[in-house]
């Protein structure tokens, strides 16, 4: 089961589209992503949590609740290095380790990179 989680109304309205236009079989949650991780309690075993924050990172309440969903692996897409570090420390200090690093020059000729990390539960 795949539940995709969008605060901004006009994103979630595109999210909703799309996954209307590709068949796709999940579920879009309208609201932001702490009340979200508030509300869900633990992740059955062997959940992936793919998380997507804006440069400025996960919001202290969405990396607790990130922490406390428990997932077995978290897939963490960033444009920000610096708040990807920041997030990724509090991951690994809660007994998540560093699994593979990718970085994608989707700017090409600026200091912009797109990092997709992947942790896995200790």
């Amino acid at each position: 089961q795949v539940v995709a989680v969008e605060g901004d109304p006009w994103s979630a309205a595109d999210l909703e589209a799309n996954a209307r236009a590709a068949a796709a079989s999940f579920s879009v949650a309208h609201q932001p992503v702490e009340e979200f991780l508030r509300a869900r309690g633990r992740a059955e075993p062997g959940t992936t949590a793919i998380v997507d924050p804006p440069r400025t990172g996960l919001s202290r309440e969405a990396l607790a609740g990130v922490i406390a969903l428990g997932a077995a692996r978290i897939v963490y897409v960033s444009c920000d290095i610096a708040t990807l570090a920041r997030d990724a420390r509090y991951l690994v200090e809660a007994g998540y380790t560093l699994g593979s690093v990718e970085m994608f020059d989707l700017f090409p000729n600026t200091a912009h990179v797109e990092t997709i990390v992947t942790l896995e539960r200790a």
